[in-house]
């Protein structure tokens, strides 16, 4: 601005790291757009071993104002709060600040707060052209900025197999059949509204990459952007964590599981649904879910980890998550009787933690949401099944992410950078995770960071939340993911036309 004279404002800044650094930043910018004059007030940024870590407390008489917090991230939280006290509104579109004054009068108050959520933040989902994959790295270190704005602490990168974007390779063999977008390389039509707002020069992708066609390039291309996105939000207090998808294994290697197992492919695959049709329909990319307790799936997985936590050097957590509506289905000589046998002698699981009537209860024609036919694997479990795929398949996805986190090459480099772990289900089901949930809260070690993206709407999520206290009753760390944009917005491409009255009504 015309007018930016941040060296005559009277802060006196604590805090010795680049958070607390970028605090004072924030500041003194802001502070600048608000009054053409430097206020004559004294701001003093710290922190206070008596506050908890999330926690801040501000006290102004006008003349002095104290921003305290338990760490720099709240002290950083604390400065936009005292901004808002001055009419600024924070937004993930940007920030919106009141019309300049000559003189700004700082006024008196006191605020002591702590979150009540620990941990908030935005999974990106690595894949859709709406999301930070698509977009310029300008913009994407906008949208970090903003998340900081609006006190979001917690950011994640959720790597789909195909777009699973850190160097990756077992017994030399790399995984470079990496694809960005549903949309692949999808030319833009000349005729197209708004296409001379597109600044892509002719198929849609991010356009800094549109014309890197070398999947190693665009490997480490894209992998440099993470990597330097991380270390951004690192510098504005938010905590980077990582996610996978275990069970989906790359191409590639999946290729050579015959030849390196000696083994029929058949035995190593698990039974194709129309959820998996569904997902490579959109994906363009051919989805086999390895046999889960097979060493050598194990193997893949915990090296995956190991490269995984190489890769990045601002990670702060390791996240494995289900393939979206995860199931098992039993082969020739299985049953679900004897899967869960099984699992009761693993985990010492007791029979009342089944509730098998519930479980084999068919879904009839009417149940479920009303939506294109196309759509309906969103749902995952489809009018004629039972619960058993879809509630056996999770308890199984567990297992596996128990044994690849206990792999002692795992502990020993989570251990080295103190970087947590996670284990996270992906089965929007409500009755699912109905019956799911009390196994699983036996299975987790106790103490678990345990997440669940459980349905597909944020009122949904809330009213089936009762069903998740075994979890909380075992001591484990919940983290809920929530589709806000779910409650009648995302779906509208896939037939629900009559929620755009319905939300306009509401």
């Amino acid at each position: 601005n015309d007018n930016n004279r941040p060296n005559q404002m009277n802060i006196e800044n604590k805090l010795q790291d680049a958070v607390g650094a970028y605090a004072e930043q924030e500041l003194k910018r802001i502070l600048s757009a608000l009054s053409r004059e430097a206020t004559e007030s004294r701001i003093e940024l710290s922190s206070n071993p008596d506050l908890a870590v999330d926690e801040v407390s501000i006290e102004s008489d006008g003349d002095t104002v104290a921003i305290r917090g338990g760490n720099s991230t709240s002290v950083l939280h604390g400065v936009y709060m005292f901004l808002e006290k001055l009419g600024c509104v924070f937004e993930l579109s940007g920030e919106r600040l009141p019309e300049r004054l000559d003189t700004l009068t700082i006024p008196s108050f006191s605020l002591r707060e702590r979150p009540g959520i620990a941990e908030r933040g935005i999974r990106m989902h690595l894949n859709f052209v709406q999301d930070q994959s698509f977009f310029s790295e300008d913009e994407f270190a906008g949208f970090i900025d903003d998340m900081a704005r609006q006190r979001f602490n917690y950011l994640l990168f959720h790597m789909y197999t195909p777009q699973q974007w850190f160097p990756f390779s077992y017994r030399g063999v790399k995984h470079l059949n990496l694809h960005l977008g549903n949309l692949n390389r999808q030319s833009l039509a000349g005729d197209m509204i708004g296409r001379d707002k597109v600044l892509v020069k002719d198929h849609w992708f991010p356009r800094e990459f549109e014309d890197i066609t070398d999947p190693e390039d665009l490997l480490q291309a894209i992998y440099g952007r993470f990597k330097r996105m991380m270390a951004r939000a690192h510098e504005r207090g938010i905590t980077n964590c990582v996610a996978f998808e275990p069970e989906s294994m790359p191409p590639a290697i999946m290729d050579k599981l015959p030849e390196w197992t000696g083994e029929d492919q058949s035995r190593l695959s698990a039974a194709e649904d129309l959820s998996t049709d569904w997902q490579e329909g959109w994906s363009g990319v051919k989805l086999v879910e390895p046999e889960l307790r097979h060493p050598l799936v194990i193997d893949v997985a915990v090296e995956r980890c190991l490269q995984c936590v190489d890769a990045f050097p601002d990670m702060d957590e390791l996240q494995l998550i289900s393939r979206e509506g995860t199931n098992w289905r039993p082969k020739a000589d299985e049953s679900y009787d004897g899967e869960i046998a099984r699992l009761q002698e693993r985990f010492d699981l007791d029979d009342a933690l089944f509730d098998r009537s519930a479980l084999a209860r068919v879904v009839p024609p009417d149940e479920g949401p009303e939506m294109n036919p196309k759509a309906h694997p969103y749902w995952t479990v489809l009018p004629g099944d039972d619960f058993y795929p879809t509630v056996i398949g999770s308890l199984r996805y567990v297992e596996f992410a128990i044994a690849i986190l206990s792999d002692q090459r795992v502990v020993d480099k989570l251990a080295e950078r103190s970087i947590k772990s996670s284990i996270s289900v992906y089965s929007p089901n409500p009755e699912t995770i109905r019956l799911m949930m009390p196994a699983i809260a036996r299975m987790l070690p106790r103490g678990t960071r345990f997440h669940c993206l459980a349905d597909y709407g944020a009122r949904d999520i809330a009213a089936n939340l009762p069903a998740w206290q075994p979890l909380r009753d075992a001591g484990h760390d919940i983290g809920v993911v929530s589709w806000l944009e779910f409650d009648g917005t995302m779906m509208l491409a896939q037939g629900w036309n009559d929620s755009i009255a319905e939300n306009a009504a509401k």
